[in-house]
């Protein structure tokens, strides 16, 4: 797995699974704790009932490996800090409105552990509708926003912007 990907997988955990995710990411609550976040990945590689997204085959290789060492706050570290996180973010939700859109409503309505299939697939179906695109087109950004962001924030590519 790529430093993107991993990054994006670290994405994908925080808003899938922690109840402030999306306000984290955009930098409205403080960055979790090293303990904050091998918490948030023990907490999912313990639920087996739960569905979630599955992103990656090695998303989940990637979280085994936060038990030998390799923790989430290190690996940001590298990055130089959340900060960096969260300036892609803004960056990309400014440039690309309506995708950071697609992608909260996706999060909010059906990443949902609450949401049943039925109900889901309604939803899925209305998000596409509001932005005049298919159900697949809502699963395939749904999937590219963090990666997106994670190139953005690796690339630094909002830093090189003349703003």
């Amino acid at each position: 797995m790529n430093e993107v990907e991993k990054l994006a997988a670290i994405i994908e955990l925080l808003v899938s699974y922690h109840p402030s995710g999306i306000l984290i990411l955009l930098g409205e609550r403080p960055p979790l704790s090293a303990l904050e976040w091998a918490d948030l990945a023990r907490s999912i590689q313990k639920e087996t009932d739960i569905e979630h997204i599955d992103m990656s085959i090695n998303t989940d290789g990637f979280f085994s490996q936060i038990t030998i060492g390799d923790t989430i706050i290190s690996f940001i570290e590298k990055l130089g800090s959340w900060d960096v996180v969260v300036e892609a973010v803004q960056s990309f939700r400014r440039i690309f409105p309506s995708d950071w859109n697609l992608f909260v409503e996706h999060i909010r309505f059906i990443s949902t552990p609450l949401s049943s299939r039925l109900n889901s697939e309604s939803m899925l179906s209305r998000i596409a509708d509001k932005y005049c695109v298919d159900n697949k087109t809502v699963t395939r950004r749904r999937k590219l926003v963090p990666l997106s962001i994670a190139r953005e924030a690796i690339g630094g590519f909002q830093m090189a912007l003349f703003e």
